[in-house]
């Protein structure tokens, strides 16, 4: 038999409240071709006995002898997709009924993309839309520098990158950022389609809900940047980039984060997806946010001063 044009990947862990939902999204889809790969991590709750409910033959179930947390999952689930294409999904989230082939049909007429993402609806815990979850669309460059535009469970991406990306890292709860950023660093094209292709849902189990694990993983992911465009990074540097990405900016004044900005200029990483102009440019950008949200007559001087002497 061959192999299938998409792997999806769902890496599950008690969500017995949800699967059945996720699972039917993904096997209502109008693209059928596609393998459905759900790793359950030991759950504790109903989650592996609803699952083993489906009996859609594209449905390759494993399950964990013990809890290894969602990095291992997504990694495993990734490592055995037999698709063209990976396609990633959260076992909480639900898809739109054309998710999959649009983004199979983008990917398919550019081949210059190698790494889709899409914008998203909030949902609630009773699937009710509560919000939109927006982010940057188009091609993605610099940005991504200093927050994570991807909406990680509507990312499509090639198989064939993991030959030069590798797989997932223990970033976690944050592993999908720095596999971003991995993506950004092996001067791959990202692109965001303003189309909205999942379901985000918004409840307190969130993994990424726990500010302080977050925060320890934006810190690692500051520094994963840092190192990579050789800046000399120190404990109050990876302080002051983490800000910017959770864009929190009380706890310092306009000067020291536009210094901050500023001393990042001289370290454009060759091999990246963005040109240096638009890496400047990005950077501008990030101290313009800061003094918007500052609104001081004494930052819209000295903003006008730096753009004058700096860019």
């Amino acid at each position: 038999m061959s192999n299938p044009s998409i792997s999806v990947v769902i890496p599950a862990y008690n969500h017995e409240k949800f699967i059945k939902e996720t699972i039917e999204s993904i096997l209502n889809q109008t693209f059928e071709d596609f393998e459905l790969i759900i790793i359950d991590d030991r759950s504790t709750d109903k989650t592996a006995q609803l699952i083993k409910e489906f009996s859609d033959k594209r449905i390759r179930f494993y399950e964990n002898d013990e809890n290894k947390g969602i990095f291992h999952n997504r990694s495993l689930g990734v490592n055995l997709a037999k698709g063209k294409y990976i396609a990633l999904l959260d076992s909480d989230d639900l898809m739109y009924p054309n998710r999959l082939q649009v983004q199979y049909d983008f990917l398919e007429k550019n081949s210059d993309t190698h790494y889709c993402g899409s914008l998203g609806t909030l949902i609630d815990d009773n699937s009710v839309e509560i919000g939109e979850l927006n982010k940057v669309t188009g091609t993605l460059n610099a940005t991504l520098l200093f927050a994570n535009q991807i909406i990680n469970p509507a990312v499509m991406f090639r198989r064939s990158i993991l030959e030069k990306v590798g797989g997932y890292e223990n970033f976690s709860p944050a592993e999908d950022y720095h596999y971003t950023l991995k993506v950004v660093f092996n001067n791959l094209k990202i692109v965001n389609l303003n189309e909205r292709l999942v379901k985000y849902r918004v409840h307190s189990y969130n993994t990424s809900s726990n500010t302080e694990n977050l925060i320890r993983a934006e810190k690692s992911i500051a520094h994963y940047i840092h190192n990579k465009i050789g800046y000399p990074e120190n404990a109050f540097s990876g302080e002051i980039h983490v800000r910017l990405i959770r864009q929190q900016y009380d706890d310092y004044s306009f000067n020291t984060y536009a210094k901050y900005l500023i001393s990042l200029k001289k370290y454009y990483f060759q091999n990246s997806i963005f040109t240096e102009s638009e890496f400047h440019k990005e950077i501008y950008n990030q101290i313009k946010k800061v003094h918007l949200y500052k609104k001081r007559k004494k930052s819209s001087l000295r903003l006008k001063l730096i753009k004058l002497l700096y860019f």
